[in-house]
């Protein structure tokens, strides 16, 4: 992964890391529905910290494709 788009990762997660708290703060979101939107920051934070982790784990699955790992992991979620 590019450097330039590691550095965007992280930035991006931080802010929406700032926008979660802030709104929880203002109480515009409910705590309950935050903790899935924090949950998908830090995903996209470890994304940009160790950009060839899901390379790993589509090796140790077995993937054709990052892309069908990510859709198999979001359907086996619901």
């Amino acid at each position: 992964m590019d450097n330039h788009l590691s550095i965007a990762l992280i930035i991006f997660a931080t802010a929406w890391f700032i926008i979660l708290i802030v709104m929880i703060r203002a109480r515009r979101i409910s705590v309950r529905y935050s903790m899935i939107w924090f949950f998908a920051a830090l995903i996209l934070l470890v994304v940009g910290i160790f950009p060839d982790l899901f390379n790993l784990i589509n090796r140790l699955f077995k993937f054709a494709v990052v892309s069908n790992l990510i859709v198999g992991a979001l359907i086996t979620r619901l």
